[in-house]
């Protein structure tokens, strides 16, 4: 169940985008658009299962996934790929600051939605906070789209309305 949903919640954004409507079997739809891929039945037929029961059991609406499922992929988030759980907080926020121009719009859009994949929470349409992060990891991605002179990268010890930020990223 667990592989189904993050799966799902990886892919949903993207499918959605190319859907262009979410519509009450989303999920379904999302089924169907992977299962061709899918060369193994077995495979096939417990994916198939467990959408099944995520829907049964309240985890996706006509608008997404519900509350009860995105406590789900938070709680799993908290965790990395390999079961691991995210290091100690080194008391250091990394902030991203950009200004990209509209000629640009599809890299800034990436990087947004590339923030967003790896943790980082939005501050303001250009602000992007979080406590972990691997600014080598950013800077790759920033000369792979070639925005990286639009971009500033910083880690800071303070910030002002800390408590509201260690709250949303569960530091307290």
């Amino acid at each position: 169940m667990k592989e189904t949903l993050l799966a799902m919640a990886g892919s949903y954004y993207e499918f959605v985008q190319k859907s262009r409507s979410v519509s009450k079997s989303w999920c379904w739809e999302y089924y169907q658009a992977v299962e061709r891929d899918i060369k193994d039945a077995k495979l096939r037929r417990r994916i198939y299962q467990q959408i099944y029961h995520l829907e049964r059991f309240g985890y996706f609406s006509e608008n997404g996934f519900t509350a009860k499922a995105l406590d789900k992929l938070k709680k799993w988030h908290k965790k990395d790929s390999g079961g691991k759980i995210l290091p100690k907080w080194d008391k250091k926020w990394r902030i991203v600051i950009f200004d990209i121009p509209e000629k640009n719009r599809l890299s800034r859009e990436r990087l947004r939605f590339y923030l967003k994949d790896i943790g980082f929470k939005m501050l303001q349409n250009s602000n992007w906070i979080c406590p972990y992060g691997d600014f080598d990891e950013i800077q790759n991605f920033l000369k792979e789209e070639k925005i990286e002179k639009y971009v500033i990268l910083i880690v800071s010890d303070k910030i002002s309305n800390e408590l509201l930020y260690k709250k949303k990223f569960d530091l307290l």
